[in-house]
């Protein structure tokens, strides 16, 4: 993460002649072979992963998220934080 750290643009950042500077608010990394996703904030110095293994996607299993809003931050193996949710409710593809 300290590579990504070093070259991600910082926040508040501006520049005269390039508008469109989108700031790092997260950086995030995924181990392709053990399948787990590690996520670094911009705002936190607490880096955090998710191990896939340790969540349940089995059909019928309860929807959850991680709450990252109101102050809420992580550190370490995160999977245990995640809470139960409503589904989204998606729009319907049929032509009115």
């Amino acid at each position: 993460m300290s590579v990504m750290r070093a070259v991600s643009t910082p926040l508040g950042v501006t520049h005269p002649t390039i508008p469109n500077i989108s700031a790092s608010l997260w950086r995030t990394a995924m181990d392709q072979k053990n399948l787990i996703r590690y996520y670094n904030s911009a705002t936190r110095p607490n880096t955090f992963w998710v191990p896939l293994a340790d969540l349940d996607f089995a059909e019928g299993a309860p929807v959850k998220k991680l709450t990252i809003a109101g102050g809420k931050f992580y550190a370490g193996n995160a999977a245990g934080h995640f809470e139960p949710v409503q589904p989204m409710k998606f729009a319907s593809m049929e032509a009115n």
